[in-house]
């Protein structure tokens, strides 16, 4: 008898490349602060999640605090769960924005490659 943790492993490895292509989607949408256009982003991210079949419920914060912080635009999602009747609700919490990505890159940081692993790699720039 498989444990669970058996039965999750297995289940990352039979969708290994789906679980790529979503991050390289994510990726795909820049959310470099300054000068934190995050919104645009947020969209994606609940376009990806209805594809799995879950509804992101969208809170879009309001301009004038988005502006005192220096930034654009801010979405925050909010993703629900629930398991069984009267069960737990799991929620999901992520980062959306990053620093922007400087020099040095070979390809851009905004156009996700897949490479083979390598004991000898350094980051992907």
């Amino acid at each position: 008898m498989t444990t669970t943790y058996e039965q999750l492993d297995a289940w990352i490895d039979q969708h290994f490349d789906e679980q790529v292509r979503f991050l390289q989607e994510l990726v795909r949408v820049p959310t470099d602060t300054p000068p934190g256009n995050n919104a645009p982003h947020a969209e994606r991210t609940a376009e990806l999640i209805r594809a799995f079949g879950f509804e992101a419920e969208k809170h879009p914060v309001p301009d004038a605090e988005v502006k005192a912080y220096g930034m654009q635009s801010i979405t925050n999602l909010i993703v629900r769960r629930p398991y069984g009747k009267g069960g737990l609700t799991l929620a999901l919490n992520a980062h959306g924005d990053v620093v922007p990505p400087g020099e040095g890159w070979q390809h851009a940081p905004t156009a996700p490659r897949s490479r083979a692993a390598s004991s000898t790699a350094g980051p992907p720039r």
